[in-house]
């Protein structure tokens, strides 16, 4: 009875630790989940007030507006934008009604004869309370000119931006938030992706010197396709297939090298310093640049190419997770360690490719958005992958939008993302603690 009695005590016992386990899974596991939808919605927000922020002042309202106008032409319009002073003139009795039914004061025709040409076209309209827009359309061209009124009873006239400019201006933006996206994205996941196979929070695309690789080969390849003369679907495809080729090789001499030299994961840094310095001089033009508009074609190559390169390194991230215990407990667990070290890689790098063929090179994108959510998540990939990508993603649009206020664009992100991103490396070099991994 005795030994009954332990055995059921022994069995409750087990039944315990593993309900207590689980809970703590569950709490840990939802701590995840919310810090991921956080990120998302994050990402959400950024890319929502992005496209406002430019060189031309243009509202929020303004850019959904023109966003929306691509779409139904007819019922939105963004309203022309005053940029440039040009002169006054008295409001005389009358002058309002003649503006209010579209006829255009012979004082204001020969105000505007004197800055500029009008043609006999020219037509009148009252966009708001003391608030007129002058329209003058000839051979294709398009001009306004914004007429205000003043507290003290004069008629202002500005140089206007134009309503379809405005369009073509917020649509470019659009095109812009959705590379710097898709840049962050890619380079935050390669970057978890590498320290996580290599087992160091210091290896990233651009400490490994992945990034300048891929840069000059999009650019050998570009090149070459250029003087090929083929289709430009073949020329982008070329582009990436040669970035990827360069960004991969390193990683396979690395691998080779590891069999008869047993090179380490520092090792492979050091070895990737030194690739970053010897290729980033003949990549000066792609590198460390600001976030530039792509054609569309451009944006669903890359798009594709990161959300397969997203899928399949979620389907490997257990095995990632396995191969942060070491390599004989992942061989240990049936993990075919060679292969999925190969395979993770090889994703990595064709994200790498795809997002400096087209978009250029951001430091340290890939070291500085792991480190934030390994910090607050653990290492779990499966949740680390995900949430990664989307602060990467964020950081980099929001370093852009930064960068856009307060300095005016003076200073490409790149060059910012580095001045970050070098502190992060020393403090990590520094401290590194290897039981995180």
């Amino acid at each position: 009875m005795a030994s009954d009695s332990s055995i059921k005590r022994i069995s409750d016992g087990k039944k315990a630790k593993r309900a207590e386990i689980k809970e703590q899974y569950k709490r840990s596991a939802g701590k995840k989940t919310l810090f991921t939808i956080f990120s998302l919605l994050l990402l959400f927000g950024i890319a929502i007030i992005s496209p406002s922020i430019g060189s031309a002042d243009i509202s929020l309202s303004d850019t959904y507006v023109s966003i929306l106008h691509k779409f139904s032409p007819d019922r939105f319009n963004p309203a022309p934008k005053e940029i440039r002073y040009l002169f006054s003139v008295d409001n005389r009795s009358g002058l309002e009604e003649d503006l209010n039914r579209g006829i255009l004061p012979e004082e204001l025709k020969q105000g505007l004869e004197e800055k500029r040409r009008l043609s006999t076209s020219a037509t009148v309209t009252k966009a708001e309370e003391k608030r007129w827009v002058i329209r003058d359309e000839r051979s294709g061209d398009v001009r306004e000119y914004i007429i205000r009124k003043t507290e003290d009873g004069k008629l202002n006239i500005y140089d206007a931006l134009e309503s379809y400019k405005i369009v073509i201006m917020v649509w470019k933006r659009v095109n812009k938030v959705i590379m710097g996206l898709l840049a962050g994205l890619g380079l935050a996941i390669a970057g978890t992706t590498m320290q996580g196979v290599l087992r160091n929070p210091l290896a990233s695309p651009f400490t490994l010197g992945i990034a300048s690789t891929a840069a000059f080969g999009g650019m050998l390849g570009s090149g070459f396709g250029g003087k090929l003369g083929i289709s430009p679907y073949v020329e982008l495809s070329l582009t990436v297939i040669t970035a990827f080729v360069f960004a991969f090789l390193p990683f396979l001499l690395f691998q080779q090298l590891s069999k008869y030299r047993g090179v380490t994961s520092e090792m492979m840094i050091l070895g990737g310093v030194a690739l970053m310095f010897t290729f980033f001089p003949m990549t000066y033009l792609a590198g460390l640049s600001g976030i530039k508009p792509a054609p569309w074609v451009v944006l669903y190559l890359v798009s594709i190419i990161i959300a397969i390169c997203i899928l399949l390194l979620m389907l490997k991230s257990w095995d990632l997770n396995t191969l942060s215990a070491g390599d004989d407990t992942a061989k240990s667990l049936g993990i075919n360690v060679e292969r999925t070290r190969v395979i993770c890689l090889a994703l990595a790098s064709l994200a790498v490719a795809a997002v400096v063929s087209f978009a250029g090179i951001f430091a340290f994108i890939g070291l500085i958005a792991p480190f934030i959510c390994r910090g607050i998540i653990g290492s779990d990939n499966r949740f680390l992958i995900p949430a990664s990508g989307l602060i990467g993603a964020s950081l980099l649009l929001g370093l852009d939008g930064f960068v856009g206020i307060s300095l005016g664009g003076a200073i490409p992100v790149g060059i910012f993302t580095m001045f970050l991103g070098g502190p992060l490396l020393f403090y990590l070099a520094i401290r590194r603690k290897k039981e995180s991994f």
